[in-house]
C-alpha cells in the first residue's frame, strides 16, 4: 500500500501496487511530497519526493521482515485463543517498542499467533504467562518457522 501524506486527509492519495510491485500516484502539486510505502511482511518506507515536470520513476526498496509464530497452551496442553500477545526487542523490558501478534484464525491452528518483525532476538509475552516472556529468534532463513510454545495459566 502506498500513500501520499500531503494535504488534508481528503487530499491524501492511496494506491495498491500491481503484480510487479509498481504504483503510480497522479495529479500531485509540484514541490516536495511525503510518500509512505507499507506491506505486511516488509518494513515501512517513508521519504520525500520532489514532484515536478521532470520527475521520473522513483525506486523504493523495502526490507523483508521475519515471521515469529507462537502457540499458547493452558496447563493441560490445550490451545488457548483470544489472548493478548505482544513482542518487543529482547533485553529492553517494558520500555521498548511493542508489536501485537495477530491470532491466526485457521481452524487447524488453534491458539497460534504471528507477527512479522525485523530479524533478531525478540521477547514474546502473553497475558497469564508467569515467566515474563520467551525469547524467540526471528530469522529470514526460516520463513515457515515452527511455533514457539508458551504455557499460560
Amino acid at each position: 500500500r502506498v500513500r501520499s501524506l500531503e494535504g488534508p486527509t481528503w487530499e491524501q492519495a492511496t494506491q495498491k501496487t500491481d503484480a510487479e510491485g509498481a504504483f503510480r500516484i497522479e495529479h500531485l502539486a509540484d514541490g516536495p511530497v511525503t510518500v509512505r510505502v507499507s506491506a505486511v511482511v516488509h518494513s515501512r518506507w517513508e521519504g520525500t519526493i520532489d514532484v515536478g515536470d521532470n520527475t521520473g520513476p522513483v525506486v523504493v526498496t523495502l526490507t523483508r521482515k521475519a515471521p515469529t509464530v507462537v502457540q499458547l497452551i493452558d496447563a493441560d496442553g490445550a490451545p488457548v485463543s483470544g489472548h493478548r500477545v505482544v513482542c518487543g526487542p529482547a533485553g529492553v523490558g517494558e520500555s521498548g517498542n511493542r508489536y501485537r501478534l495477530m491470532e491466526l484464525r485457521a481452524r487447524e491452528l488453534p491458539g497460534h499467533y504471528v507477527v512479522f518483525v525485523e530479524p533478531g532476538l525478540w521477547t514474546v509475552r502473553a497475558e497469564g504467562d508467569p515467566s515474563g516472556g520467551v525469547d524467540v529468534e526471528a530469522t529470514l532463513d526460516d520463513l515457515n518457522p515452527s511455533p514457539t510454545v508458551i504455557r499460560i495459566r
